[in-house]
């Protein structure tokens, strides 16, 4: 309801012909009485009004947005001190009805008798939202005219005399005196009672006390004269409050109830709360406040909130071959029990911890609970239903067993026999401590240790791992100690790209002499190969030659799969990563600096092979994880997330591990193109988006994404070079320029440098200072012969050249060329990772001397916007691979409206 519609008149006629009147108003509509002619109809205003106590709908006739309550009350009588007199006034004071004032219908000996009612009634205006009605009897009425309006002052010598006459008047009138006598005393109850009435989504909520009890006078707490004397049930009782007392528990309900204001000084101390959530709150808090006595509810409306924390979970676990089934939930009371598939849906959605049970009964969670739940709920998926219609058993893979151990900590979980088994495994694993096998011909650094040892742990829980160290932190000689250890097993598969299969032969004869390893794509007869591959044995393969001949590589089962820089298949789609989940292997070990580097679906594309299952269908992993982290930056997801890849994924920076590292420094050096390259750029970008915006309007979705990605890159190549998109232009830009005399001071200061850019004709571009002025370097890009790479790296590395040009593709990874102490990257790229890894080729281990990154940004142009990004990208890998619970969110994927935006912009 929004309010009150336009106020208008209704005529009394039309009242007594309605038969579809809610019983409220029809309460009310049989007050209407016939005059002297059956025409006429008035309505009777003293029944009227005794007729609207406890209306849903009252409003003032000034505020009608804001509903009233209206309750019945008793007249008070109120005795002041006043030294030598006494002052005894009725409170309200009697009203007087003019009979002249109706003398236009008070004719008749019935209307007589209506007008003589209508001056026993008073409306006591409480507040906004609250009134009562008093309703003078015959005998308060004749003490009404006693008293009169202005009340009665008495001598002190009266005293004796008035006391007498109160104990009799409180059978009529609450007495507020200080010396009123009474038929029984009782001890005066300080707590308050809260009055609360649905309001809406809300409610309206008025605290009082009751100093005499429950069926005795309410009155505001804190407020009036300590001593009181009514009627209850026939007999007077009286009672000395204790003011002070009442007006700590009101400041203790005011302080455990942040959404109630303090009342003004005698106000009443009501409030209306229309947020659901705060008013459950509300309720809930009163529920267990002390000073509140009870909680008082319109006659079949009581809302009970009932509170539960992890302790009152319940839940039995059940085991499956590949998953966990759960079932149970909260124990309400003896008769009602919120069932764990009903918590878990109803977290699922997002929604507040007041679970709705029904019939006014609401369950409120715990924070800590409200957590659990819904990352159980993150996890889960419903199983079948049974057979008797109860709720389905939620259900989660196997490989969580640890997870949900530590997720159901401190709730009444009961488990079966596997169960117990599969977390006895677990801790067992924990426990071991593996040598290092005897064979390794290398000292491995504290770090290495420990890596070592935590995937030797996951692979005895029968686990994977993905080892995410960061470059240059010596990921191969870890994974090599691995192969070496478990190498009596049974046979291993090496995944590499295909320029590091070469390093991993050699890294192989250089420090695990012990294995036997073979180059798949040297075999005469490779079906052969991996059909008779045995323990001791290593078949390394490149990414692509796997995909080629996935069937043989699938057929067999390998004691350990090691997957090296296992973002080569972060695209879960493609073959090459498709032939990799077919394989089998007992232990599964990925390998990668770089697991995230756009989107969180190239980690569950990783987890996919190395723990099947653990974040879902890839569907799942979206709806889950993906879209709330990086669309709504969702830290619960995020949360959860982290904490179920964590125990599987180690990662550790060269900042965090190195102490002997030395520094790296970097730094972004603007060039501005001269007139005629401004002008050009400028022009294409005008194109650029015209034809961007075109394809988005008349082409398909994809196709229109397409496009703007496809204009962007040409922006990107202008901004490096004119000549890349217009090679008759002729003219030289100011990137190259500023490289040749960087390049210069480089070499003339006794550095050496690796240079890096994603364009191929751009660094040939490059060369081309250079050869002018003698400066020798080393070149390599995707094109070059894997053999004719490793003898370019042995040379720059042996000094043969003060610079290597590589590219983004040929070398981001596998390289150690620590000889360089300055990394120039020529061209800004999307992705920061793939930046990190191309100065990683320097700074890593071995590296003396600090090393210093210089990034080429042409200013005016898209580059300086994709360097302004990077942060996102960096803070999407944090929000996963980050261990402390402050890792922020980011980071989402680009949809084409948004790319359209920065060609605008840049």
């Amino acid at each position: 309801v929004r309010g009150w519609g336009r106020q208008r008149e209704v005529p009394l006629s039309k009242l007594t012909r309605t038969e579809k009147l809610p019983p409220w108003d029809a309460a009310v509509a049989r007050c209407i009485r016939t005059g002297i002619s059956q025409r006429m109809l008035r309505l009777d205003l003293a029944a009227a009004a005794a007729a609207l106590v406890g209306h849903p709908l009252l409003a003032w006739e000034e505020d009608s947005e804001t509903t009233v309550t209206l309750s019945e009350g008793t007249p008070e009588i109120e005795v002041a001190d006043r030294g030598a007199q006494l002052r005894v006034r009725m409170q309200p004071p009697p009203r007087e009805v003019s009979r002249a004032h109706h003398a236009g219908w008070a004719t008749t000996t019935a209307e007589l008798r209506e007008l003589e009612a209508l001056q026993t009634l008073t409306v006591v205006r409480d507040g906004p939202q609250h009134a009562r009605l008093i309703r003078l009897t015959p005998a308060q009425r004749r003490v009404a005219q006693l008293l009169g309006k202005s009340g009665l002052t008495l001598p002190r010598e009266a005293a004796p005399a008035l006391q007498s006459l109160l104990q009799g008047l409180g059978t009529h009138f609450q007495v507020h005196a200080d010396e009123a006598p009474a038929g029984r005393e009782v001890p005066a109850d300080p707590r308050l009672r809260a009055e609360l009435q649905p309001e809406g989504d809300g409610y309206a909520l008025r605290l009082v006390v009751a100093p005499l009890g429950e069926d005795g006078p309410r009155l505001n707490p804190g407020a009036g004269r300590a001593r009181l004397v009514a009627a209850v049930k026939g007999e007077t009782l009286g009672a000395q409050r204790d003011l002070d007392a009442e007006r700590a528990h009101l400041e203790a309900v005011l302080d455990a109830c942040p959404m109630l204001s303090a009342p003004a000084g005698g106000a009443v101390a009501a409030w209306t709360v229309d947020d659901p959530e705060l008013a459950l709150t509300l309720v809930e808090t009163l529920n267990r406040l002390a000073a509140v006595a009870a909680l008082d509810w319109p006659k079949g409306k009581p809302v009970r909130v009932d509170t539960a924390g992890i302790g009152q979970l319940g839940v039995q676990v059940a085991s499956g071959q590949a998953w966990l089934e759960l079932q149970g939930g909260v124990q309400v009371d003896e008769t009602l029990v919120a069932s764990l598939h009903q918590l878990l849906d109803w977290s699922a959605c997002g929604r507040s911890r007041f679970v709705p049970l029904g019939q006014g009964r609401y369950l409120a969670l715990t924070e800590e609970l409200r957590t659990r739940l819904q990352a159980l709920a993150t996890v889960t998926e419903p199983g079948r239903a049974g057979a008797d219609g109860a709720d389905a058993a939620m259900r989660l893979t196997a490989l969580a067993a640890g997870w949900l151990e530590s997720t159901l900590e401190g709730a009444q979980v009961r488990t079966d026999a596997a169960f117990r088994k599969r977390l006895e495994q677990l801790e067992r694993a924990r426990q071991w401590t593996p040598p290092l096998p005897g064979t390794l011909q290398a000292s491995l650094r504290p770090y290495q240790l420990e890596g070592y040892q935590w995937a030797l742990r996951l692979a005895e829980a029968g686990l994977g791992a993905v080892l995410a160290d960061d470059m240059g932190l010596g990921k191969t000689l870890q994974a090599l100690a691995v192969l070496l250890q478990r190498a009596p097993g049974g046979a291993a598969l090496v995944v590499a790209p295909t320029s590091l299969t070469g390093n991993w032969l050699a890294e192989a004869r250089r420090f695990a002499p012990a294995l036997t390893c073979h180059d798949f794509a040297a075999a005469a007869d490779r079906d052969a190969l991996v059909d008779a591959a045995a323990a001791g044995e290593v078949v390394v393969v490149s990414y692509q030659l796997q995909q080629i001949h996935a069937a043989a590589f699938a057929r067999r089962r390998w004691h350990t799969l090691v997957l090296d820089e296992a973002q080569a298949i972060k695209n879960a789609a493609a073959k090459r990563s498709q032939a990799a989940f077919d394989l089998g292997a007992d232990f599964r070990l990925a390998l990668s600096g770089t697991p995230v580097e756009n989107r969180l679906a190239e980690l569950w594309s990783i987890m996919r092979v190395c723990n099947p299952g653990l974040l879902g269908t890839l569907a799942q992993f979206n709806a889950r994880f993906a879209v709330p982290i990086e669309r709504d930056r969702h830290r619960g997801a995020q949360r959860v997330l982290r904490r179920l890849v964590e125990p599987f994924l180690l990662r550790r920076t060269r900042a965090q591990v190195l102490d002997d590292l030395p520094p790296r420094t970097e730094l972004t050096l603007r060039v501005q193109g001269d007139d005629t390259e401004r002008a050009h750029y400028e022009a294409l970008r005008r194109q650029a988006l015209r034809d961007a915006e075109r394809a988005l309007s008349s082409g398909t979705p994809g196709q229109g994404h397409l496009n703007v990605l496809a204009q962007l890159m040409r922006l990107r190549r202008a901004a490096c070079d004119p000549r890349l998109v217009t090679p008759e232009i002729g003219v030289t830009g100011a990137k190259v320029q500023a490289f040749a005399e960087l390049a210069a001071e480089i070499v003339a200061n006794g550095h050496k440098a690796l240079v890096f850019s994603q364009f191929v004709d751009f660094l040939s571009l490059l060369r081309e200072p250079l050869d002018a002025a003698g400066i020798a370097y080393q070149y390599l890009d995707g094109s070059t012969p894997s053999a004719t790479r490793n003898e370019r790296v042995a040379a720059f590395q042996a000094g043969r050249g003060d610079l290597f040009l590589i590219s983004l593709k040929a070398g981001g990874f596998g390289l150690n060329l620590t000889v360089a102490d300055y990394v120039i990257i020529a061209d800004p790229w999307w992705n920061p990772a793939a930046e990190d890894q191309a100065s990683g080729r320097a700074h890593r281990i071995g590296q003396t001397r600090p090393v210093t990154v210089y990034r080429l940004v042409h200013q005016g142009t898209l580059e300086e916007k994709i360097v302004a990004l990077h942060q996102d990208k960096r803070e999407l890998a944090d929000s996963v691979l980050a261990t402390d619970d402050d890792a922020g969110a980011g980071g989402a994927p680009w949809h084409a409206q948004e790319l359209l935006e920065l060609m605008r912009a840049g």
